[in-house]
């Protein structure tokens, strides 16, 4: 028979063949690993920055100094006129301010503050339309002389004028009497610092949510908004005063239109800052409800001087509790406890 035919090239090629194949596994496994250690050391490799952005409003965080304050607080009262009041416990109750002419050189623009030194400033949130008659949110300039004797007066609820009457005593009705007080304090101590710009935030988001849940401040549309008011000439052979009635139509459709949009724009405005339509509501109703009383510096010279004392004295164990009768002239030194002590005397939080 004939030879078989020899194997051996068979085999070397079969082996070649592996140990090929095993070079390049081993190659790559070497290019995987290789790929691998690239990967860790790009990510142990400081990444290049990209454009600085600067974040939504809501993200930014800095503690407010006290010009940045009273800015801030006065800002509140005018574009918020029917849901906030500021005053200081000095007009209101009469008292001094705290400090000296060195301290607290911005309120001295404040109107209606004598002397030198710090104001303690009071932020009142209300429904001023649902509760008009209320001592504690009627305008500085249309107050009596700073007494704080008068605002105790009025502790009953009610406005002691007999040009009015509303029961059958000849008095007044107000929101004294039937309100829930609240009482928000901030910065007691004066190094305490991040209560005062909470309390600003704080209430900052109400009045917001506030206003923009009243608005339209007419929930019904005017009667002309159907009728095409806005392409009407005014004339039309009516009297003067039917021009003048169509005149003043034209203005409520106006006025209307355009609290829809501001109402549209502040609640999309809300939502997108991640306060939604419920959210936005039950803020709302925490200021129609009641009347929170925001005092976000109560010691004002501490704070501003960054000390937590004021002049030396605690604040915090200032008041008149649990005094012994030798040690009773030793309370009651602060500003800042003499405008707690007074608001809590004439509110009951």
């Amino acid at each position: 028979p004939a030879p078989a035919p020899a194997r051996t090239p068979s085999i070397l090629s079969s082996t070649i063949t592996s140990v090929a194949l095993l070079q390049q596994d081993m190659a790559s496994a070497r290019t995987a690993s290789t790929i691998h250690a690239d990967i860790h050391r790009l990510l142990q490799q400081p990444q290049p920055q990209a454009q600085a952005q600067t974040p939504p409003r809501e993200e930014l965080y800095q503690i407010l100094p006290s010009p940045e304050i009273l800015s801030r607080l006065q800002s509140l009262a005018s574009d918020y006129p029917d849901f906030a009041t500021l005053t200081t416990t000095q007009e209101w109750f009469g008292l001094p301010r705290a400090g000296s002419s060195r301290d607290c050189p911005h309120d001295a623009a404040y109107p209606s503050a004598n002397g030198d030194g710090c104001n303690n400033y009071v932020l009142i949130l209300q429904d001023k339309e649902a509760h008009p008659d209320d001592s504690d949110v009627q305008s500085p300039l249309l107050r009596p002389p700073a007494d704080g004797e008068y605002y105790l007066s009025l502790e009953g609820g009610w406005w002691k004028d007999e040009s009015k009457f509303d029961d059958l005593d000849g008095n007044e009705r107000s929101g004294w009497k039937y309100l829930p007080d609240v009482f928000l304090s901030g910065s007691v101590h004066g190094d305490e610092r991040v209560g005062p710009t909470s309390l600003v935030e704080m209430s900052e988001l109400l009045l917001e949510s506030a206003r923009c849940e009243s608005l339209p401040r007419r929930r019904f549309r005017p009667s002309g908004y159907y009728e095409g008011l806005d392409d009407r000439d005014g004339g039309g052979g009516g009297s003067d005063g039917g021009a003048d009635d169509r005149g003043e139509e034209k203005e409520d459709v106006l006025r209307w239109k355009n609290e829809v949009v501001a109402a549209q724009t502040c609640r999309r405005s809300l939502a997108d800052r991640g306060i939604p339509d419920p959210f936005r509501r039950w803020l709302a109703r925490l200021v129609s409800t009641r009347r929170t009383v925001v005092i976000p510096t109560a010691n004002a010279l501490g704070y501003a001087r960054n000390e937590r004392t004021e002049d030396g004295i605690d604040p915090n164990r200032d008041f008149p509790f649990d005094v012994l009768p030798k040690n009773r002239d030793e309370c009651m030194q602060t500003v800042a406890g003499r405008s707690i002590n007074e608001l809590f005397r004439s509110h009951l939080f």
